[in-house]
């Protein structure tokens, strides 16, 4: 790889990180805001009546975290063509798995910006039948956090892990990696089994290490753009 080429997408990579960031410093204002029905996903009388209120800076959470999906693809896509030559055949399995589960988490997003207040709006206008069929239908799948959560915790993981031999990686920005990749993979878990208390703290704790990542990571890739890595090849 020339050394133009990587200093390219070490840019890209730094911008995409940092955009990242900037929209989970957002999320987590927008989620101080948010009533405990709202961050509990299951749908009741009370969570319809919270909405009402909250709805505006739900819109404005679910618009926020499609961006930051949408910018970490960008991080992934980086990830990937600065990875080492040995890493490549598993970073390219990593990487579709990644991209598969950011895809669907702005698929979520989308969905829920749009079925979500169309269903709390129906339930004040409906009778008591309606309100207990949309209470039992519920308002999302939490099954698909399986995949929006879990495959990207499997790439961060994964990526923190292989990254423990490579000197050129400060220990602590692997760490948080670990530390998203582990909380992503618990808080899909917590979902499934609607477990209130475990999605809080978990959710609080991402809420931290996801923007502390991002902008550490969009600081790191501009340094390494500025002095490429000893184990790449760059030549001009």
């Amino acid at each position: 790889m020339k050394t133009n080429t990587f200093r390219v997408y070490c840019k890209f990579g730094s911008i995409c990180a940092l955009i990242c960031g900037l929209a989970y410093i957002c999320v987590t204002i927008c989620a101080l805001f948010s009533p405990e029905s709202i961050i509990s996903y299951i749908a009741s009388e009370e969570y319809f009546k919270d909405f009402q209120s909250y709805q505006p800076i739900f819109i404005g959470l679910k618009g926020l975290l499609f961006i930051a999906n949408m910018s970490l693809i960008g991080v992934v896509i980086t990830f990937y063509t600065l990875s080492r030559e040995e890493n490549k055949p598993f970073m390219a399995w990593l990487s579709i798995l990644a991209i598969i589960g950011f895809g669907i988490g702005m698929f979520q997003s989308i969905q829920d910006m749009t079925m979500i207040p169309y269903l709390a709006e129906q339930y004040q206008s409906s009778n008591d039948i309606i309100k207990e069929t949309l209470i039992t239908i519920g308002i999302a799948n939490p099954a698909w956090y399986m995949v929006s959560l879990g495959l990207p915790g499997i790439w961060f993981i994964a990526i923190s892990l292989m990254a423990l031999n490579n000197t050129y990686i400060p220990k602590w920005l692997i760490l948080l990696g670990l530390a998203w990749g582990s909380g992503s993979i618990i808080t899909a878990f917590a979902h499934l089994i609607v477990h209130i208390l475990l999605i809080k703290l978990v959710t609080y704790g991402a809420l931290v290490v996801a923007p502390l990542w991002s902008i550490s990571e969009a600081i790191y890739l501009q340094r390494a753009a500025k002095k490429p890595p000893p184990y790449l090849e760059t030549n001009e």
